[in-house]
């Protein structure tokens, strides 16, 4: 197998696997919008709110936003503040993008060893929430360590990437365009 195939093929791959986490992190958030809209209907139409909305809405937002961050930063959808890259020459911006690159990949491989230790421990102890009622909190946890861990890889490609390309082809550089 060429190389180009093999990371072409890794490519797509890490591409549907975004894609997976983003629809996964939208059925979590019409869970939430449910869980909050039936909440209200009960709590003022029948007087009777739901007693774990508030905490089960808690426990399923942070796997909603990881799981979707994977593709925002493949997409580079996120914020990027640019003061100082616009006065310096192409070699230093170019320099200044790859350790960009690779302080963001350092920070999300730390945050996905975390992440990974925290869902095991909690899988391990089939950790659950008890408020107003009591429901499984590991799901949870393992979701937003999958969205952290794919996040990481998205991360890992943008590294690779704004190694072997030129400078007008980093991602980062490719502001709202298919990555």
């Amino acid at each position: 197998m060429h190389p180009i195939n093999f990371i072409s093929g890794v490519d797509r791959a890490l591409r549907a696997g975004s894609l997976l986490c983003v629809n996964v992190a939208g059925i979590l958030i019409l869970a939430i919008i449910g869980i909050s809209a039936l909440d209200i209907f009960m709590s003022f139409a029948l007087n009777r709110p739901i007693a774990a909305a508030t905490n089960l809405s808690e426990e399923l937002l942070p796997p909603a936003v990881f799981l979707s961050t994977g593709m925002v930063v493949r997409s580079k959808a996120d914020i990027v503040v640019d003061l100082l890259t616009d006065w310096v020459g192409g070699r230093v911006k170019r320099a200044l993008e790859m350790l960009a690159a690779a302080l963001s990949f350092l920070f999300f491989i730390i945050l996905a060893l975390g992440a990974a230790k925290l869902a095991a421990s909690s899988v391990a102890i089939r950790e659950t929430a008890v408020a107003a009622g009591e429901f499984a909190v590991w799901p949870m946890k393992v979701a937003f360590a999958i969205g952290v861990c794919m996040t990481c890889l998205e991360a890992a490609r943008i590294v690779i990437l704004s190694l072997f390309s030129v400078a007008d082809d980093i991602p980062a550089n490719k502001k709202n365009e298919e990555n």
